[in-house]
């Protein structure tokens, strides 16, 4: 008996104002991507870099897709001929495999498909190359201190979310240290190669015990494409 696909998130970083349009397509026949929330973020290179990356302006729209693994294939399968030809926004996609889901939702996405998958010829965009997903959790007011010391380890950029707290307390005590009600979320996305010595770059300068109080994890990053 075969185990089933693990499902996987999409995670879509573009520039502002290009995320309704992104949500549609995702929404359509063509996609079927069923489970789309979008949020804002503010990307921390300057406009100098971003300029000559081509990746436009720093404010992005940020969607979290929920996805069984047949249509994460089909949507990066099909990147340049469907998605991007439709889409003129800049910027950048990537998947994350799901170790578990809740069943019911995982059930319902599988009920609502009715794609038929190919069997994958080409490999997707940059698949040759393993890539993290390093998160930062991190107090308001430090993102340019913290993003400048994962540059200086080999980052390229990252983006910000604005995060709260969502504990039985406004401010919870972990290890003897006071948290932060309000703080940021920094996402990196980098070669996995670079992906130790930024977190360690980071935790040795901006850890717990730090004025940032910065919390870093990693999570493998599975298909990634660009954008424009």
């Amino acid at each position: 008996m075969n185990r089933p696909e693990p499902m996987k998130l999409i995670v879509t970083i573009i520039e502002r104002g290009h995320g309704a349009r992104m949500r549609q397509f995702y929404l359509s026949e063509a996609y079927q991507l069923r489970c789309v929330w979008q949020s804002i973020g503010q990307g921390t290179a300057s406009s100098e870099l971003l300029n000559i990356l081509g990746i436009g302006t720093p404010e992005k729209d940020v969607l979290f897709t929920l996805a069984t693994g047949p249509s994460a294939r089909s949507l990066f399968q099909n990147i340049h001929s469907g998605l991007q030809a439709n889409t003129h926004a800049k910027g950048i996609l990537f998947s994350i495999p799901l170790n578990a889901v809740n069943g019911l939702a995982a059930a319902a996405l599988e009920h609502l498909e009715t794609l038929e998958i190919e069997t994958i010829g080409e490999k997707t965009m940059d698949s040759q190359t393993r890539h993290s997903l390093i998160l930062v959790v991190l107090n308001q007011g430090y993102t340019d201190t913290v993003m400048a010391t994962a540059r200086a380890a080999g980052a390229k950029g990252g983006t910000v979310l604005r995060t709260r707290w969502a504990g039985d307390d406004e401010v919870h005590n972990i290890m003897g240290i006071t948290v932060q009600t309000e703080r940021e979320l920094l996402a990196i996305v980098t070669p996995y190669k670079e992906r130790a010595a930024i977190m360690e770059a980071i935790n040795t300068a901006h850890g717990l015990k730090a004025e940032a109080q910065a919390l870093v994890c990693s999570l493998p990053v599975e298909d990634i494409a660009r954008l424009g």
